[in-house]
């Protein structure tokens, strides 16, 4: 760490000790600094992280594994599509299913996005599908 990195931790530190020993709020502290309540506030936020920093005992935080999916529903007017994904490049369906409207939802997730779920639903049975959808990825 630079050393005016330290002194500036440092004297912010020493600036909430002295806050805590006034024995004031810290809006009244403030006000009579002539100081503005949000930057105190934000500074009030990394005290912690700064203790730790001084102590040597910070560890940045790592990137949180995402765990959920990705959901993206299309409502589709006219035939079912039969096109997969665009790397896939497929041929061409010979027996489309009858025209109908229906909605299509596509599953995914970050970690395998090679893997995906299509599920194409008549639009009469939305009600159903929500219903279903809410069940499995609750």
């Amino acid at each position: 760490m630079k050393e005016s990195h330290r002194l500036r931790i440092e004297r912010h530190l020493a600036e909430f000790a002295a806050w805590r020993a006034s024995g004031l709020t810290l809006q009244a502290f403030v006000q009579q600094r002539g100081e503005e309540l949000s930057v105190w506030r934000a500074r009030l936020t990394w005290e912690r992280r700064w203790q730790q920093m001084l102590a040597g005992t910070y560890q940045k935080p790592t990137a949180q594994k995402q765990t959920t999916a990705f959901v993206k529903a299309i409502a589709q007017q006219g035939q079912a599509p039969t096109q997969t994904h665009p790397r896939q490049n497929p041929a061409p369906n010979p027996n489309p299913t009858p025209a109908q409207d229906s909605v299509c939802i596509e599953l995914s997730t970050p970690q395998h996005p090679d893997l995906q779920a299509r599920i194409h639903w008549p639009i009469q049975h939305i009600a159903h599908s929500s219903a279903w959808l809410r069940e499995v990825l609750a």
